[in-house]
């Protein structure tokens, strides 16, 4: 079966972010940056599930050194070795060969990326990888200013910026997924009883590394 294209999984993971608030906002009411992120992360496995071209090539909680020496564990483990050692949330490998393809760094804010970059970076040189990716969310309180929309798109721009600038290797590159940010507003209540909301606008967004000569 024909490996799905980059773009694929990119899409796929924008509609596990999305799930995964849906999910959140019918189940607490609440807004996704204010859950465990565990719940972004599963939804983002089940979503890419959905490619029948993936089965079979999806791992969790992988160790960045296994990742590094091609070393992928089928058999799993137990919770209590997943703690003290540095560790990659989610692992797309490559369907002929037991070689990682895209690595995924889960974080319930968008401002909170930075602190995988370093992580994503080095994985970002493994010569098999496609894409390193920082998956998130960002959200915004609507106020009066009505200008909310706008602030969100501004700091997501500047997290981008600031991600770039952070890369030494001239050989890497970083852009924003997608592309176009599809903004939605969500209503959320305040109060005991639901009477009183308040509005955010929120978008699930991913930032990718990515080494030039291999960008299609």
């Amino acid at each position: 079966m024909q490996k799905p294209k980059q773009q694929k999984i990119l899409d796929l993971i924008d509609k596990g972010i999305r799930n995964a608030q849906d999910i959140y906002l019918k189940g607490s009411n609440s807004l996704l940056c204010w859950c465990h992120e565990y719940l972004i992360t599963t939804n983002i496995f089940q979503s890419l599930l959905n490619s029948r071209a993936l089965a079979n090539s999806l791992s969790l909680e992988e160790k960045v050194t296994d990742i590094e020496l091609y070393r992928r564990d089928r058999r799993g483990r137990k919770p209590a070795c997943v703690c003290g050692q540095s560790r990659c949330d989610l692992v797309v490998w490559h369907t002929n060969k037991d070689a990682p393809r895209v690595v995924i760094e889960v974080k319930r804010w968008a401002e909170d990326c930075y602190s995988d970059m370093k992580r994503l970076i080095r994985l970002a040189k493994i010569p098999d990888l496609e894409l390193s990716i920082a998956a998130s969310c960002l959200f915004e309180k609507v106020d009066k200013k009505g200008n909310a929309e706008n602030s969100l798109r501004k700091k997501i721009s500047q997290i981008r910026q600031n991600i770039q600038g952070s890369l030494k290797e001239g050989n890497l590159g970083v852009r924003q997924e997608p592309p176009l940010l599809q903004v939605k507003t969500i209503s959320i209540p305040v109060d005991d009883k639901g009477l009183v909301k308040e509005d955010w606008v929120w978008c699930p967004v991913c930032f990718v590394i990515y080494r030039k000569k291999n960008r299609r």
